[in-house]
């Protein structure tokens, strides 16, 4: 860990991590909502992006 932190690419790597995170609680929570439409339209909003 403390190699990582003295890598350029620690910063990229560290948010990637998070947001990596946040989308899989982000993707559970819809799945976990059973609501089919609100999952669809997501991921046909990260296709965009």
């Amino acid at each position: 860990m403390t190699e990582l932190i003295n890598k350029p690419k620690s910063i990229s790597q560290l948010f990637r991590v998070v947001f990596d995170t946040e989308l899989v609680f982000a993707i559970m929570d819809i799945l976990l909502k059973d609501t089919v439409m609100i999952s669809t339209g997501y991921v046909e909003v990260m296709k965009t992006i």
